[in-house]
């Protein structure tokens, strides 16, 4: 033993490692403490190289470009890859990702939250188109639909997701109704411009907007108006509904 260590005299009841005990001195104090210095710095080198190993594995699972997983999730199509790619949202998500040092599977993960909340959101839109257009929805919906269909072959898809928006599709349902006319006939507003329908200024007042008592909206009766001055502006109209 060294001829500095420290010795204490402790009773033989007290248990403690033999190479800390002296058969004559008692427990050599100053062998106990290095000894546990020793383990304390051990086991943070350990750590260290742990917290190493964890940080290089991690830089090592970051990919260099994230796939795109369709996540299970209810209402989600096997589509949604696809349109998650054309979405320009995407490069976003992929920037979040990178500065976070995000893992495919965390990556997976953030999509699914992306996913659940654009079901949450298309499921409230549809719910806010159905209580607009009423108990005709569906009917109303097809007839547009169809005719965009038939005449936007190309664009369609791009149009279909504002059409969820209840003031998009009835303006554009509005559009679509409108008779076409030609310049200084009688039948158009004098600018060669199409008018709206019989039909669609009765679907424009049955609107909630136009007659509720706690869903008025004031810009939207006075586009009903407008609608109505540019209606029968220079017309001849009689009780039989016909126009002359």
């Amino acid at each position: 033993m060294n001829s500095e260590s420290v010795y204490i005299e402790i009773p033989e009841s007290i248990e403690v490692p033999d190479k800390f005990r002296h058969p004559e001195r008692g427990l050599n104090l100053s062998a106990m403490l290095k000894s546990y210095a020793d383990a304390e710095a051990g086991l943070r080198q350990a750590e260290d190289r742990v917290r190493q190993q964890i940080a290089q594995e991690q830089a090592e699972a970051i990919p260099a470009e994230y796939a795109i997983n369709a996540p299970e999730v209810e209402g989600v199509g096997d589509d949604f890859g696809a349109k998650l790619k054309s979405d320009p949202a995407l490069a976003l998500l992929k920037r979040a990702a990178a500065e976070a040092k995000m893992t495919q599977p965390q990556f997976d993960a953030l999509v699914k939250n992306v996913a659940v909340s654009s079901i949450e959101a298309e499921r409230k839109a549809e719910k806010a188109l159905r209580e607009a257009l009423g108990a005709n929805h569906d009917e109303r919906w097809q007839a547009v639909t169809g005719k965009l269909k038939a005449k936007l072959p190309g664009r369609y898809e791009q149009l279909a997701p504002a059409l969820k928006n209840p003031e998009v599709f009835q303006s554009i349902e509005a559009i679509i109704n409108q008779a076409p006319a030609a310049s200084g006939d009688g039948q158009g507003n004098g600018a060669g411009q199409p008018r709206l329908t019989k039909e669609a200024l009765k679907e424009m007042t049955d609107d909630p907007r136009y007659w509720h008592p706690t869903k008025k909206d004031l810009g939207y009766i006075r586009k009903v108006g407008k609608a109505f001055e540019d209606f029968y502006a220079g017309q001849k109209y009689d009780a039989s509904g016909a126009t002359g």
